[in-house]
């Protein structure tokens, strides 16, 4: 159930100096009892309480200096959950149907009446009013007048351990066999969520209506960002976990037994051990703010931090790593922060040589700030985050990312993207976003005209040793799939037709190399391209000479199979072994690292692209059969990582006809909806109406049997609403 509690700015102010003094990480607490703790609440720094086994309830008003046992009535029973509105007003619940409420602080304790023998396990309250149990029948206690009364709701269910109310009218239970159940009209109906596990949910934390977390034996952590509509599986490591709470959507923390205490700091994705320096059970966790909190266990063992387990830290989360942003452009730097106080924004241009200043000072637990992109046509960006109070607690940016003064973007990520279309010693790299930072150099090699689009590649028939095109990529073509996709035109032996001519290569990443006749597997009479390297099977591409083509060798990691496109068209599937290419580089297009020949004369190469994830059929067919730069047509996850905000972008062309693409991205589960309507709001197409994961999408629209006009198209997704508007033409 929730056990956040927020104090006032006074004990805000008095914690902080208690703070500076603790000592680090968890430290115990006397209680003056050996008794079984199962729950815990503070107030504040000062005043606080902790229950267990017999009816065992004691309350300090001296930050756990001292205790005093108080008497709540019911000896022969647990002391199961505690929950205080305010200073005064809190209840308790136990075995036998029992709940108690204080009007006086603790003083004393009225019985009251819930028609019910069950254990109640979980307690919270809505507001003064309405306050909510859950009981080991399947039954779910409700009062709206402070208890005064109960009314039960009975669910499918055997036991119901936790009850946790996010608002007035949205709440949460969870028990045995992992149910979990939500009501959104404060408690009048309730309806089952699947959070696919049959582990018993001893805790859950609604942080807010939408982010919903709880935690179960056997290392079972879940998460939802969508109000239960679906879940995410968290972490693992077999640990018996007792509780899970949330301080804010990063910070978090869970207990179990055997002395178990994690942390999150960015959400619940990831979790860190923190040092108890106990195997007792830790039973039950209440954080006052993300630093001061309390555990309680068996034994009478208390434990208390003051600096969140001593586990300070801050990390970026975006832009971090290959990220395009358009100069102009509000996009949210986001982090994580295991601290309270404030920290200072920078942003570099040069890799972090010199640093810009974004923001001096906003509140660690903001964990986003919207920036305003600047102007500075550089990929090599990065952003800082520091702590203001210790500017020893930093990080950086993982790896760098771009800034465009332009908004032209290509629809999918390459590694690579050499389009060979001006230039004399060098060629830039299109990659949005690149691993190659910076041109290509060209030795003794030309580019001239008659390319896909424009210029190419063009051979002289030279030795590798001096014609050839040398790049900084260091060869990456990760187990989990890649692409690589080239234009090649006049296909011919060089002038010694006993020697291979070499598309590209990288002897330091498995000996890679592409040719064409000559050498290793081929012979002068064999007009096929060859694709080889240490640890792969021989890929065999039968050409005919003089003739153009695209071709796109692609490897899927699951199941594990080489696809070979001709011009769009599947030709071979060769199944094989995972594998990955990592290397030094440099890669070498044209040749084979300044070794044998280059390219035959007039040879032309174009459209090079490497991918660090196989393309799908319909990106390969619409690759090789449009001019470059090109939207992506049919494509849904053309980016695999998380977007950061909805975006519905202007369709492309635009005029059109017949056809056109539109591209959106969201940064959250929902149902979609991408509807096209004429301008008297008729809706003439349906594109999207389904359930999507976060992620960039795209769906081409066909007018063909549409009047010439101007039609509107329409994004839905959650609370997000985008309108633009487009022109066919014919």
């Amino acid at each position: 159930m929730k056990k956040y509690f927020a104090p006032a700015a006074i004990y805000i102010l008095f914690s902080f100096h208690l703070i500076s003094a603790a000592k680090a990480g968890w430290q115990v607490i006397p209680t003056n009892s050996s008794a079984y703790l199962t729950s815990v609440f503070f107030i504040n720094s000062m005043t606080g309480y902790i229950g267990g086994i017999n009816g065992f309830l004691s309350k300090t008003t001296d930050g756990g200096v001292s205790w005093t046992v108080q008497d709540p009535l019911f000896a022969s029973s647990f002391v199961r959950d505690l929950y205080f509105i305010n200073a005064n007003t809190g209840y308790l619940c136990g075995d036998n149907g029992f709940i108690r409420k204080t009007t006086n602080g603790g003083n004393n304790w009225i019985p009251l009446t819930t028609n019910t023998i069950g254990g109640i396990y979980g307690i919270d309250a809505a507001d003064e009013l309405n306050v909510y149990a859950s009981v080991t029948d399947g039954t779910i206690l409700r009062s709206t007048n402070g208890g005064a009364s109960f009314t039960g709701v009975s669910v499918s269910a055997n036991q119901l351990l936790t009850v946790d109310f996010s608002s007035r009218d949205t709440g949460y239970v969870s028990g045995q066999g992992g149910v979990v159940y939500k009501t959104t009209d404060a408690g009048l109906t309730w309806n089952f969520l699947n959070a696919f596990t049959l582990n018993n949910f001893w805790d859950i934390c609604a942080l807010n209506n939408n982010e919903l977390y709880l935690a179960a034996y056997y290392g079972t952590l879940r998460k939802s960002a969508n109000g239960g509509g679906t879940f995410k599986s968290a972490f693992g490591n077999n640990y018996l976990f007792e509780d899970i709470q949330m301080i804010n959507k990063m910070i978090g923390y869970t207990c179990g037994l055997d002395g178990i205490l994690n942390k999150t700091t960015d959400g619940g994705n990831t979790w860190s051990a923190q040092i108890s320096n106990t195997t007792e059970s830790l039973n039950e966790i209440f954080f006052l703010d993300a630093n001061t909190g309390y555990a309680a266990g068996t034994n009478g063992l208390l434990l208390k931090t003051t600096d969140g387990g001593d586990n300070f830290n801050v990390a970026v989360i975006s832009p971090n790593n290959r990220e395009v942003l358009t100069a102009g452009s509000a996009i949210p730097v986001k982090w994580s922060a295991a601290f309270s106080g404030n920290v200072k924004i920078e942003y570099s241009l040069n890799s972090g040589a010199s640093w810009n200043v974004i923001q001096n000072s906003v509140p660690a637990e903001l964990f986003e700030y919207e920036w305003i992109v600047p102007t500075g046509n550089s990929n090599q960006c990065k952003v800082k985050i520091t702590s203001v109070d210790n500017p020893a607690i930093s990080d950086v940016s993982d790896g760098i990312f771009n800034i465009l003064n332009s908004s032209l973007f290509y629809s999918v990520p390459e590694l690579v993207y050499y389009k060979f279309n001006n230039g004399i010693n060098t060629t830039p790299n299109y990659a949005v976003p690149g691993e190659v930072y910076g041109n290509a150099r060209i030795s003794g090699m030309t580019l001239q005209n008659g390319g896909l689009a424009d210029s190419s590649l063009t051979g002289g028939g030279e030795s590798g040793a001096t014609h050839y095109v040398s790049t900084d990529w260091a060869t990456y073509l990760p187990g989990s799939g890649w692409t690589i996709g080239f234009w090649i035109s006049n296909i011919s032996l060089g002038a010694d037709p006993n020697n291979a001519v070499y598309l590209f290569s990288d002897i330091t990443a498995n000996n890679i190399r592409c040719y064409y006749g000559g050498a290793l597997g081929l012979t002068a009479a064999d007009t096929a391209i060859m694709f080889r390297c240490t640890g792969m099977e021989n890929v065999r591409i039968p050409v005919v000479r003089g003739r153009n083509y695209y071709i796109h060798i692609v490897y899927e990691a699951s199941p594990s199979v080489i696809k070979v496109y001709v011009n769009g068209m599947l030709t071979q599937n060769i199944p094989h072994t995972p594998f990955s290419i990592i290397g030094n580089g440099p890669f070498i297009i044209g040749a084979l690292a300044t070794f044998h020949s280059s390219l035959s004369q007039n040879m032309r190469l174009d459209e090079f692209r490497v991918y660090d994830r196989p393309l799908a059929q319909q990106e390969i067919t619409a690759t090789w059969n449009v001019t470059f730069p090109s939207i992506i047509t049919g494509v849904q996850n053309q980016i695999n990582s998380v977007p950061t905000e909805f975006v519905l972008y202007d369709n492309f062309p635009n005029p059109f006809n017949p056809a056109t693409i539109i591209n959106y991205k969201i940064n959250q589960s929902g149902f979609v909806t991408l509807n096209v309507y004429n301008l008297v709001g008729q809706v003439v197409k349906t594109l999207v109406n389904d359930y999507q994961e976060p992620g960039t999408y795209s769906r081409q629209f066909d007018a063909s049997e549409l009047s010439a006009g101007v039609y509107l198209y329409k994004l839905q997704v959650n609370n997000f609403t985008s309108v633009k508007r487009m022109t066919l033409i014919k």
